[in-house]
C-alpha cells in the first residue's frame, strides 16, 4: 500500500556523490575528507594517505570483486554495520574508489565468456568479441550495485576515472569531451557529478555537470573544492530519507507475475496437465517460436504431434520443457530412419524458443536442404566477424545473445499481453 506525506515534513538526507577526472585531480582526496569514510579500494589508491598524521582518519578495505562488495552493502543495510572480526565497522560515509575498475572487472568477465564461446564453436578466443546480449550480463551485477549503494542509510561517493567522448560520425574521429569511465546510465543515480580538473597553473578545480541542488547549478565551477563544499546540503531530521528499493521491487513483482505451478507430468514428451504457460501468451514469443520451428524445417504440425495437443499455443510446458520435448520428438524421427537427404542428421539447435529462435551451425531446414542454392557467405549484421548462418543475418554466437536480450526488454510487455488474454 502507498503511503503519502506532506512536504513540509522533515526528512534526513544523505548525499549521493559522482566525483570523476584524470589522474591526480584529487578524487581520493576529496573522498578521505568525507564524514567517518569506509573506503572500498579498488586499485590501491588509498595507499599514499595512509599513515598521514594531518589526515583525517579513515577506513580502508582493498577489493575489486563486485560480488563481494554487493554482499557486504547487503550485509551493512541488513544489520546497520558491517562485521569486522569482534568490531563493528558503522561508517557515516560508504567509499568506492574507483568504480571504474569495478566496471572493467565486470566487461573482462563478459570477454571470458566470449572466448569461452569461441572455444566451445572451435574459434579462435583471439577473435571472440562481446556480442549485444553480453551487455545485459555485464551490467547486471553493476546496477545491483548501484541500487546497493543508493539505498544505504549513509552518505555516499563514488570516484571515476575520466574517458574521452569522440564524435566518429565523421570520416575521422574527433574529440568532443570527457566523461566518467563507468557505464554510461550510472550518472542518474546521483544526487550531484562532480568533474575535479587541474588549470594551466596546477590549481584544483570542479566543475558540476548534473546537480539536484539549488546551491550548485550544472555548470558551476568551484575552486578547490572538498566535501566541506558540499557538507551543508546534508540535512539531518526526523526520519531518515530512503530511496525506493528497486531490486526488492523488482523481485516482488517477478513473484506476482510468476505463472502457477504446473501440475504433474503426464503422458509422453514430457507433456503435462495444467493451465496455459505464460511464455506462449506473447505474440513475440510465439513468433519467434515460428521462426525457429521453420528455420529447421519444422511444421506447426510437427510441433502438435511432438506434444500430442491440437494446437502447441495452448501448451503448459516451459519453454524450456517445450523446446525438450520437440528434442526428443525429431531425435525418435531420426532414429526411426528419417534422415536428411545427404545422409546425415539434421541436429536440433540447443535454443530455448522464447530465448531465440536462431539455430545451430549444423542445422538445415528438411525441406530446403536439395533446393537451396549455394551462395557466398554474409558477415554477421551484429559482430561483423562470423559468417551468418543460412536463412538469418547473425552468426550462431549472436543470435543466440541478441534474440534473448530482446525478450528480456519485452517483459512488461508481455505481462501485458497476458493480462488482457
Amino acid at each position: 500500500m502507498m503511503v503519502f506525506e506532506s512536504s513540509t515534513t522533515p526528512v534526513a538526507r544523505q548525499l549521493k556523490l559522482l566525483v570523476y577526472g584524470g589522474a591526480g585531480t584529487g578524487k581520493t582526496w576529496f573522498a578521505i575528507h568525507a564524514p567517518s569514510p569506509l573506503i572500498i579500494d579498488t586499485e590501491s589508491s588509498t595507499d599514499p594517505y595512509r599513515g598521514q598524521p594531518n589526515l583525517p582518519p579513515f577506513t580502508v578495505a582493498k577489493n575489486a570483486r563486485p560480488s563481494e562488495i554487493a554482499a557486504t552493502l547487503e550485509q551493512f543495510a541488513s544489520l546497520g554495520y558491517i562485521p569486522n572480526g569482534r568490531e563493528r565497522l558503522q561508517p557515516e560515509t560508504l567509499v568506492i574508489d574507483s568504480f571504474t575498475i569495478l566496471w572493467l572487472v565486470a566487461q573482462e568477465a563478459g570477454q571470458k565468456i566470449a572466448e569461452g564461446r569461441a572455444r566451445k564453436n572451435n574459434r579462435p578466443t583471439e577473435a571472440a568479441r562481446l556480442a549485444f546480449g553480453d551487455w545485459s550480463l555485464i551490467k547486471r551485477p553493476i546496477q545491483r550495485l548501484y541500487t546497493q549503494l543508493l539505498n544505504l542509510p549513509v552518505h555516499v561517493i563514488v570516484t571515476a576515472r575520466q574517458k574521452d567522448i569522440y564524435d566518429d560520425t565523421a570520416s575521422e574521429p574527433r574529440k568532443v569531451g570527457e566523461a566518467p569511465d563507468i557505464e554510461r546510465n550510472a550518472v542518474y543515480n546521483f544526487d550531484l557529478v562532480l568533474k575535479l580538473e587541474l588549470d594551466e597553473k596546477g590549481r584544483r578545480t570542479g566543475l558540476v555537470e548534473k546537480s539536484r541542488f539549488a546551491d550548485f547549478p550544472p555548470g558551476t565551477r568551484l575552486p578547490d573544492p572538498s566535501w566541506a563544499t558540499f557538507a551543508h546540503l546534508a540535512r539531518a531530521g526526523e526520519t531518515p530519507s530512503r530511496n525506493i528499493d528497486l531490486e526488492a521491487t523488482a523481485e516482488q513483482e517477478a513473484r506476482r507475475m510468476e505463472p502457477p505451478a504446473p501440475a504433474e507430468k503426464n503422458g509422453q514428451n514430457g507433456r503435462r496437465k495444467g493451465p496455459r504457460a505464460e511464455w506462449t501468451r506473447s505474440p513475440a514469443n510465439r513468433q519467434r517460436t515460428l521462426e525457429w520451428l521453420a528455420e529447421n524445417g519444422l511444421s506447426e504440425a510437427d510441433a502438435n504431434a511432438a506434444l500430442g495437443i491440437d494446437d502447441w499455443r495452448k501448451t503448459s510446458l516451459s519453454a524450456e520443457d517445450f523446446k525438450a520435448a520437440i528434442e526428443d520428438y525429431v531425435a525418435n524421427q531420426l532414429a526411426g530412419g528419417d534422415a536428411s537427404d545427404d545422409g546425415e542428421a539434421n541436429d536440433v539447435p540447443d535454443v530455448t524458443p522464447d530465448e531465440s529462435p536462431a539455430p545451430a551451425t549444423k542445422s538445415t531446414p528438411r525441406a530446403s536442404s536439395k533446393t537451396a542454392p549455394e551462395s557466398a557467405p554474409q558477415k554477421c549484421a551484429n559482430c561483423g566477424v562470423d559468417d551468418a548462418r543460412p536463412g538469418s543475418k547473425y552468426c550462431q554466437t549472436c543470435a543466440d545473445l541478441l534474440f534473448a536480450s530482446k525478450l528480456e526488454d519485452e517483459t512488461e510487455s508481455d505481462a501485458e499481453t497476458a493480462k488482457t488474454e
